[in-house]
């Protein structure tokens, strides 16, 4: 009894950094939206809490620089006051952010080296776990930023738009978990972070201005194939824009 008393405890003191960044975020996303720097459409496309209960909810975007692992964090702002067990997870990148400031986050990250198929494969296993458990699980399909994916491997949209060719990650998520799956396009957060490997941000321009569009939630059935799962869902996201 003891014991389990004192893992709760521990439990939720390593939760705590997690939930303040969490709710710092979501804070600033109110403020820049009401400044008009951050505009959000499509929000009448969120899932309600009890759908994503029953279902769990995988978050399927675009990835254009470092910062929307953390700014898609923002608009869960609510969960993070009334039920804070459902702040949401991510995938990412173990050299991305397993270091500085980010590591406060860790507790809510499902580290990945995309360079190894091991690693892969369990964070897609703890994924599952995750989505079917009820939770929520954001993933950035194209496997990196979109600025380092070569001509061949790039899908331009009706507007010059660009994305890379997403893994098939996230289509064997929704097969496997049948968690519903929103997506989300985001445009701009590479000139509020921009892509300079050694500058690593001495600081964020955060008055650029970003947009965060958010598509209704689908459900795929168990036998689609990863292939066709991701076809669908490269279209979906890249119409988003």
């Amino acid at each position: 009894m003891q014991n389990t008393t004192i893992h709760g405890i521990w439990k939720f003191m390593i939760y705590i950094p997690v939930f303040i960044v969490g709710l710092l975020i979501g804070i600033y996303l109110l403020i820049s939206r009401a400044l008009g720097i951050t505009t959000v459409y499509g929000l009448e496309n969120f899932p309600t809490l009890k759908q994503i209960e029953e279902n769990g909810l995988e978050v399927v975007s675009n990835h254009l620089s470092l910062l929307e692992p953390l700014l898609l964090i923002g608009l869960f702002f609510q969960w993070y006051i009334f039920r804070p067990k459902y702040g949401p997870w991510n995938i990412a990148e173990i050299s991305n952010y397993r270091r500085k400031a980010f590591r406060l986050m860790e507790p809510r990250l499902i580290l990945v080296n995309r360079h190894d198929p091991r690693s892969t494969s369990r964070a897609l296993l703890r994924a599952c776990n995750i989505l079917k458990s009820g939770s929520i699980v954001i993933v950035f399909p194209e496997g990196g930023r979109t600025f380092k994916f070569s001509p061949d491997n790039v899908l331009v949209g009706r507007d010059g738009k660009k994305i890379g060719r997403f893994k098939n990650g996230a289509a064997f998520l929704a097969t496997h978990t049948q968690a519903l799956v929103m997506p989300i396009w985001v445009n701009g957060t590479d000139k509020v972070a921009p892509n300079k490997e050694v500058a690593r941000y001495p600081f964020l321009r955060l008055w650029r201005r970003v947009n965060i569009t958010i598509g209704p939630s689908m459900r795929f059935k168990k036998d689609m194939s990863a292939e066709e799962v991701t076809l669908v869902l490269e279209k979906v996201v890249l119409d988003l824009a």
